[in-house]
C-alpha cells in the first residue's frame, strides 16, 4: 500500500506512507508509533536507532530487556518499502519538527494521529479499483476494506519476521523485536542483543534475506567537484576515499 499512499501526491498520502513504513519497521502497534519523539530517531552508522521500551505488556517502560534501541534500515532497492525516503518527504512537509526534538514525530494528539491514518487508508483503498470498480484489496487480495485496520500493519511486520526462511531470526529475536513476552520461564534468561535486532531490522526493511543485497546500506552521496568529474571522466579512488572520510 505504500505505493498507493505516495501516488496520492498529497500531504495525507505522505503522512500515510510515513506512518505505515514507520510502524512496520518498528513492528509495533500504531498507538506506540505515535509516542515516538523526534529525538528518539537517532542516526547510527548505516541505520537509525529508536529506543522503544513502552509496550502493552510493559506500560511503565522499565523492562531492561526492551530498552535497547530498535534498528531501522533503508531499502535502496525498493522505494515502496524504504522508510528513509518516506521520512524525507514527511520532514520536507514539516520542517519545523527539526527544531522540536521533544515533540512527537507524528503531529497531533494520539487519537487524532490514528484517526488521520485510518482516514487516509480507507480513502486510498477506495480509490484503487479494478475495471469493474471493485477495490483491488478485495478483487486481487481477497480482503474487504472493513477488515483493513491499523492492527493490519503490526500483523504485516510479524508475518514478515516469521517468513519461513531458514535464514530468518530465532523466535526469541522476533518476539523481542515485536515487544512480546517470551513467557515467565524464558524472560529472565533471554535478553535482546544488537546483532539479532539488526537482523530483524533488515528483514522488516524489506531487504531480500537470501540475496547478497540483504547487507546493502543506504545510498552514500559523497561531495565532489562536478567540473573535475566531467573533465577527468570521474573522481580518482584516493580522492573519493579522502572525501568520504571527511
Amino acid at each position: 500500500m505504500n505505493d498507493w499512499f505516495m501516488e496520492e501526491g498529497t500531504e495525507m498520502g505522505v503522512y500515510g506512507g510515513f506512518f505505515s513504513s514507520f510502524t512496520v519497521n518498528l513492528a509495533c502497534r500504531g498507538d506506540n508509533t505515535k509516542q515516538v519523539c523526534v529525538k528518539h530517531v537517532m542516526p547510527a552508522g548505516d541505520s537509525f536507532m529508536v529506543p522503544f521500551s513502552h509496550e502493552k505488556c510493559n506500560q511503565a517502560g522499565d523492562d531492561m530487556t526492551m530498552r535497547l534501541p530498535r534498528h531501522i534500515y533503508a531499502n535502496a532497492m525498493d522505494a515502496s518499502a524504504d522508510f528513509v525516503s518516506k521520512g524525507f518527504y514527511y520532514f520536507v512537509l514539516h520542517p519545523e519538527l527539526v527544531g522540536q526534538p521533544n515533540s512527537s514525530i507524528l503531529k497531533g494528539n494520539q487519537d487524532a494521529a490514528t484517526q488521520k491514518f485510518n482516514r487516509v487508508v480507507k480513502n486510498v483503498l477506495r480509490a484503487n479499483v479494478d475495471p469493474q470498480n471493485v477495490p483491488l484489496c478485495e478483487s486481487k487480495h481477497g480482503v474487504p476494506i472493513k477488515q483493513v485496520t491499523m492492527h493490519s500493519w503490526r500483523k504485516c511486520a510479524h508475518t514478515k519476521l516469521n517468513c519461513g526462511s531458514t535464514a530468518g531470526p530465532t523466535s526469541a529475536a522476533a518476539c523481542l523485536r515485536e515487544g512480546k513476552s517470551l513467557g515467565t520461564t524464558r524472560d529472565p534468561y533471554i535478553a535482546q542483543e544488537m546483532a539479532s535486532d539488526r537482523l530483524t531490522g533488515r528483514i522488516l526493511a524489506g531487504l531480500p534475506i537470501n540475496l547478497p543485497e540483504f547487507a546493502a546500506s543506504f545510498p552514500d552521496f559523497v561531495p565532489i567537484d562536478v567540473l573535475q568529474s566531467v573533465e577527468e571522466g570521474g573522481v580518482p579512488a584516493d580522492v573519493y576515499a579522502a572525501k568520504k572520510v571527511e
